[in-house]
């Protein structure tokens, strides 16, 4: 009887040994998966990140001066946001400044909208590159 009991006790512990096994190798599976899955959405997440700020500065192409367009391509580049966020801070100065002046002056409508639509499309690359 004891070495019955005995020989059931060891094919427990074998049968043990061999369940921990499994479940170590489907734990590591599992987190290889997550690990590649990781990989891939960030890699996703910086291809939109990428066709974002395309878009963006394509579109300034239509609106802005080029020098405003080299000076934003510059700052695309680097590694903090603190020029592009100076740039548009100035813009909305700017604005601010042209629209107290309606009364006083006649302002050139078409100016006005392509400086909105520059600070609204500054914002978005701004947004883009803070991702």
């Amino acid at each position: 009887m004891k070495r019955g009991s005995g020989e059931s006790g060891l094919e427990e512990l074998m049968r043990l040994s061999r369940e921990t096994t499994r479940q170590a190798k489907e734990i590591d599976e599992m987190q290889k998966r997550r690990a590649e899955q990781r990989e891939m959405s960030q890699s996703v997440r910086q291809g939109l990140r990428g066709i974002s700020i395309s878009v963006a500065v394509g579109q300034l192409k239509q609106v802005a001066s080029s020098e405003l367009i080299r000076e934003v391509n510059s700052l695309v580049n680097k590694q903090d946001n603190r020029g592009l966020r100076k740039l548009i801070i100035d813009m909305v100065h700017d604005l601010e400044r042209y629209t107290g002046n309606i009364s006083a002056t006649k302002l050139e409508p078409e100016k006005i909208r392509r400086s909105v639509k520059t600070l609204a499309i500054l914002l978005e690359l701004y947004f883009a590159l803070s991702d």
